[in-house]
């Protein structure tokens, strides 16, 4: 899916790349790959678009098959790739990189922060009734699984380098056998046998799972380098959303039954449109001085806009007062109030993660500060110890 980092947040040339917070605002030595970041940005507009129609009766009071049902479905299937495409970016970098150790403590601030801030809005504001045992969890959100995400991918990440020694000791033909063997029994077979739940009994909300797009970053990293028109993965991307709409239609229609499978992570329609949506933002090149800018400003806030809007406590109290009752489902406002209300949620949590990132950076400049006055202070006692032995010894 940092500032503190993402997932990931990349600088690089041509010859040289490395991971650093997202809260750096400068290198002078480096250049980001801002069509990576503009991908996470509309991955994290995806991941909102997704909450907002699992956590809301949007989908079900509109009217089956009607025009606004069908911009729902797809935007809908549109949605299943955002979450695999921030973990295949991790592996696209980190196959090169190095752990910090202070990048898990980084995550580990962000998202503790934004745990106890939603406890506190949830008991002020929604005046929730709170357990102690919830306070607990929202103190510990990583151990008691508060936000899944972030607590199967801060476990990958500490995997990382044990991951990255795996693949240095496979050739391409190994590397890519292992990863068509994986993709055909945890994609291909759960897609079209869920019923087996022995080799991945979530539908992909787990760190073997993740480990495994993280390979297809690393594979893509390391050995994937055709020259392919970028529009023919936009194709593939259009062609998946397509089919997997045909077979839900289908299933409804005539079998009276919704096949969630097809809106799994590791479903396999959902597979081919991750690695292909992927692979075209490769290819893109942002030149406009306006965009890059833009992307800048926003990429470093992707992790706190997670954490800020999917917690718990709150988001349904959002939703409720934001999509409403839903009563006009069927209207011509639907979709434009959907929309605006993921842009809106979007800006808020911007706004809030842009406030809290330049509070932490000013009180890491005053602990900066006090350290170089400390070491002035040392140094002045230093200076006068000295001056104080050459008295003494004249």
């Amino acid at each position: 899916m940092e500032n503190e980092e993402t997932l990931e947040r990349v600088t690089h040339t041509h010859t040289h790349t490395h991971v650093y917070n997202l809260s750096e605002e400068k290198n002078t030595n480096t250049k980001r790959e801002m069509n990576i970041e503009l991908l996470r940005i509309i991955c994290m507009l995806l991941i909102i678009s997704s909450h907002c129609i699992l956590n809301t009766d949007l989908v079900q009071k509109t009217t089956e098959f009607s025009a606004n049902w069908y911009l729902l479905e797809t935007i809908r299937i549109l949605t299943r790739f955002s979450v695999n495409v921030f973990v295949i970016i991790t592996g696209y970098f980190m196959v090169k990189s190095k752990f910090k150790i202070k990048k898990v403590f980084k995550i580990w601030g962000t998202t503790l922060f934004y745990s106890l801030i939603s406890l506190l809005i949830a008991i002020i504001f929604f005046e929730e009734k709170i357990k102690i045992t919830v306070i607990i969890k929202n103190c510990l959100p990583f151990s008691s699984g508060a936000y899944w995400f972030i607590t199967v991918y801060l476990a990958l990440y500490i995997f990382s380098p044990y991951i990255n020694k795996l693949i240095k000791q496979l050739n391409k033909k190994q590397f890519l056998i292992a990863l068509l063997l994986y993709f055909f029994m945890v994609s291909i077979a759960k897609t079209f046998f869920p019923g087996n739940l022995f080799i991945e009994p979530n539908n992909g909300c787990n760190l073997l799972f993740f480990i495994y797009l993280y390979m297809i970053g690393a594979y893509i990293r390391l050995y994937y380098n055709k020259e392919i028109n970028k529009n023919w993965y936009l194709i593939i991307v259009s062609l998946m959303t397509i089919i997997t709409l045909f077979l839900r239609v289908l299933s409804l229609k005539f079998l009276n039954k919704d096949l969630n499978i097809l809106l799994q992570l590791n479903s396999f329609f959902n597979m081919i449109s991750t690695v292909a949506i992927f692979l075209y933002f490769r290819k893109i090149k942002i030149k406009s001085k306006l965009a890059n800018k833009t992307i800048f400003l926003i990429s470093p806030t992707v992790l706190g806009i997670y954490l800020m809007h999917d917690h718990l406590l709150t988001w349904k109290h959002y939703v409720k007062f934001l999509i409403g009752d839903c009563s006009y489902a069927n209207t011509l406002i639907s979709i434009p109030r959907f929309i605006g209300v993921v842009l809106l949620v979007f800006i808020v949590c911007f706004i809030i993660e842009k406030i809290r990132s330049k509070i932490t950076k000013i009180i890491e400049k005053m602990k900066i500060l006090k350290k170089i006055e400390k070491i002035k202070q040392i140094k002045k006692i230093s200076n006068i110890l000295l001056n104080i032995n050459e008295i003494m010894e004249q």
